[in-house]
């Protein structure tokens, strides 16, 4: 069965337009309806309606049995007779409407069985007086289907909302009727199934290459995609429904997109002006139709952005194709789309380039600065997508900045607060940092000047101190930066070389650094410090598990990197370089799905782990981990565009003269960087001409020396505690001794620590205590030493701590256990 489920009524949500058949508005309280009906792309079987078999007591007591059962047989024929004769009715009206009024691509997109579900949907809520608002889906949850009583700006957008969220629709066809009063948009889960080897060969490749030669061929430029060996191959990973109804122009196209966008993570956005739409009656209506090729990304978020920024730009999607194209370089995917939008009036073509760069950036745009863009969008006057990240940037980061001393205020406060009640204010901040860095176009120091002057007198009238003190700080920064990759084609993120005077207090005892770098980009953020203009320094990746605990590493985001950069910058005091850090917090505690945290949360309680809750922790922690990978690219990449002496990137990058011509920035593998992270790190360096690309990052694993693999840093700290202990008169291979460890049994200073320990000096090493991310191990006697082994050989945390063996229990941080007795301190032999 199919539960079709009434979406939630506002009213005045939009206008009602006058309907072909007579539908009434929808009644206060509408009962939840159970029909069955066809809901998915290409050949999902449709029902018939299932009444549950009624079971009564016959009460004909003046009948005898055998006339009682010849009456009820007569009132079932008449009642299934009124009935037919109703549907007829009915039906006499819907069916001629649905067939001229539903777009020809409707019919061809779709097979039979699922376009004449939709009709049995529509015409039973049409017998009901219903107004045709439903959500279908299908038993095997492979198919989301929404019919709308009609398209409006926005509805996209909206349908996308609902669309359940532990999956990702790989899979779509959006259609609108011809009078536009309804709206079929069908989402679809699963692989598609590929095109088959001969029907690729009889069909596909066959009709291709006749088009080809009557049409002239291909541009000449990608003739080699288009030989009958390559198409073959090409065709080979598209699926069949894809195949069966792309046009050869759309073909050609979208087979050019796929050649630049694979393996490389670019989206591709193609614009085509003026285009014909035979579904529409009227004439005068003008269309522009959107090619669109992204790999590698979220099939779900795609479409989120793209519908969201659809709908702050006003723009009316009338049809909308999505399908998935395998990627064999990289065993990834190209999600190809075809959106048509119905021409704004006044939109010119500087305008649609704005929107086709915008759709271009739109996958590597931070949450909260599309949330800005969106809100500025309902105003008069409006953020441009890219001061919208530049507003978001600098919120990023200066929110630990503006609370370290008495202002009390969350992220999202201040960005709400700015763009919300300041919101011209925050577009000239944002215009004056775009003028001062625009390649050819810039301003000089004169205007930069009079231009800071003038919107200094405006933030002085800001009243809430909160508030003025906020835009002042922001504004500071923007006069005092160095450079930026604001104008850098196909970024991956926002990068700023800040004037570390602007972030450092007195309480920084180290120091001015020489200089601070910031990332900014989805979910992510990254401080990079260094003391010394060659400097080197590890790279970490911080993955907050809660909002509080992510709003904690916000706060202090600055200062743990330049607190470990002035560590390692000591470290490096005999050496060349100087000490370095960089620090990349990643939003990931409210990016998995919410079942997922909740069944993670039953696991960690003892509940038994079923298949079902096994697969979704595997999908939620497979989606982390390609969000930690994403922002690894995009803080990396955006790092390459700041130090990159390449003549050709220096056409986009405008720097001040106190920014250095040249930089020296080495990194090293830290907390949660892997050998994939390490090894597209240094390809990067190499495919963008970095001088030093092979020594920019350390520990690789096929030409290093890979840290946790042989313990580097770990000898060398336990060489410092044989030294200590020894001249203090204790030999640790004679006596017992007693330590603590900060880091868990999954890391890798400690984790290594823990079996040079055990190497050098075994049962006199007493680890009394040892604490990591997920909890802690107390026992004033010695932990057991063979459990710690053996999480430490399966990169195991503390949380799976064996204390069956062990009469003592690991607690979690900021719990207190009773101390048992010490054991008797053993003598020294």
């Amino acid at each position: 069965m199919y539960l079709v489920k009434p979406p939630h009524w506002r009213k005045g949500a939009f206008p009602r337009l006058p309907l072909p058949l007579p539908l009434p508005r929808r009644r206060a309280a509408t009962p939840m309806r159970m029909l069955c009906a066809g809901g998915g792309m290409g050949g999902e079987n449709g029902g018939v309606v299932k009444v549950p078999e009624l079971k009564r007591e016959k009460s004909m007591g003046w009948l005898n049995s055998e006339k009682a059962d010849l009456l009820e047989e007569a009132m079932k024929k008449s009642l299934v007779h009124d009935l037919v004769d109703h549907n007829r009715e009915s039906a006499n009206q819907v069916v001629p409407w649905f067939l001229e009024n539903m777009p020809e691509d409707y019919f061809n997109q779709l097979s039979k069985e699922v376009w004449y579900g939709h009709l049995r949907a529509l015409n039973a809520l049409f017998e009901m007086k219903e107004s045709p608002d439903l959500l279908l889906k299908s038993p095997c949850d492979n198919f989301v289907t929404f019919i709308k009583s009609h398209n409006y700006t926005g509805l996209v957008d909206e349908m996308i909302t609902e669309l359940p969220k532990r999956k990702s629709p790989t899979h779509a066809r959006l259609f609108t009727s011809v009078d536009c009063v309804l709206a079929i948009n069908v989402f679809g889960y699963g692989e598609q199934k590929l095109a088959r080897e001969e029907d690729i060969e009889e069909r596909y490749l066959a009709s291709m290459l006749t088009f080809l030669q009557n049409s002239g061929g291909p541009p000449e430029e990608h003739a080699h995609l288009f030989t009958e060996d390559a198409m073959r191959k090409y065709m080979s990973m598209c699926p069949s429904s894809y195949l069966n109804l792309c046009s050869p122009q759309r073909f050609i196209k979208q087979r050019i997109q796929y050649e630049r966008v694979q393996g490389n993570e670019l989206v591709d956005v193609k614009v085509s002006r003026n285009y014909l739409w035979h579904s529409r009656k009227d004439e005068d209506e003008k269309y522009t139709l959107l090619s669109i090729a992204t790999h590698n990304h979220s099939p779900r978020v795609t479409l989120e952005n793209f519908a969201s920024y659809m709908a702050s730009a006003n723009l009316d999607i009338e049809f909308l194709y999505m399908d998935r194209i395998l990627d064999t370089h990289e065993s990834g995917h190209v999600d190809v789309l075809s959106i048509l939008l119905k021409d704004p009036p006044n939109m010119h073509d500087k305008e649609w380039e704005e929107i086709r760069s915008d759709l271009e950036r739109i996958k590597w745009v931070d949450t909260a600065a599309l949330e800005a863009f969106n809100y500025s969008r309902t105003q008069a006057t409006g953020l441009t997508l890219q001061q919208a990240e530049i507003l978001s940037a600098l919120c990023h980061m200066l929110h630990g900045q503006l609370n370290s001393g008495t202002m009390d205020i969350t992220l999202d406060k201040m960005l709400t607060s700015v763009y919300g009640h300041y919101l011209a204010i925050a577009i000239d901040i944002c215009s004056l940092f775009e003028r001062r860095f625009h390649p050819t176009q810039g301003l000089t120091k004169q205007e930069e000047d009079l231009e800071y002057e003038r919107i200094s007198g405006r933030v002085s009238m800001v009243v809430e101190e909160t508030m003025r003190t906020t835009l002042d700080k922001m504004l500071t920064v923007v006069k005092d930066a160095r450079k930026t990759n604001l104008y850098v084609p196909q970024r991956k993120g926002l990068g700023i070389s800040v004037n570390p005077a602007n972030l450092s207090t007195p309480k920084h005892v180290a120091g001015l650094p020489y200089g601070v770098l910031f990332m900014h980009g989805r979910r992510s953020n990254l401080f990079h410090v260094r003391f010394r203009e060659h400097s080197r320094g590890g790279m970490r990746v911080a993955t907050p598990n809660s909002p509080q605990e992510y709003t904690l590493r916000s706060l202090n985001h600055y200062e743990e990197a330049y607190g470990l950069a002035a560590t390692q910058h000591a470290k490096n005091k005999d050496i060349a370089e100087g000490g370095s850090k960089a620090v990349l917090l990643v939003r990931t505690h409210d990016y998995d799905d919410i079942k997922a945290m909740q069944t993670h949360q039953r696991v960690k309680q003892g509940a038994n782990k079923n298949e079902e809750e096994q697969k979704i922790l595997e999908e939620a922690k497979t989606a982390r981990d390609g969000l930690i990978f994403r922002s690894v690219r995009m803080a990396a990449d955006s790092l390459l565009d700041l130090i990159i002496p390449d003549p050709e990137l220096e056409k986009y990058i405008k720097r001040t003269p106190e920014a250095p011509e040249q930089e020296f920035v080495y990194l090293g593998p830290d907390e949660q960087i892997t050998p994939t992270h390490i090894n597209w790190i240094t390809d990067q360096a190499k495919l963008r001409h970095l001088p030093y690309a092979t020594a920019f990052m350390s520990s690789k694993p096929l030409s290093g020396i890979n840290h946790k693999e042989y313990g580097v840093t770990s000898e060398g700290v336990c060489i410092f505690l044989d030294v200590a202990l020894r001249n203090m008169g204790k030999d640790p291979t004679e006596r017992p001794f007693t330590l603590k460890i900060t880091g868990g049994t999954s890391g890798d200073v400690a984790g290594n620590a823990i079996k040079i320990l055990n190497r050098d000096y075994g049962e006199n090493a007493k680890i009394v205590g040892i604490v990591d991310h997920k909890g802690c191990c107390e026992d004033p006697s010695g932990l057991d030493l063979t459990e710690l082994m053996r999480l430490v050989n399966n990169e195991l945390s503390l949380e799976h701590f064996d204390e069956s063996g062990h009469k003592h229990t690991p607690t979690q941080p900021n719990q207190s256990n009773p101390k048992p007795k010490p054991k008797p301190t053993p003598k020294p032999t």
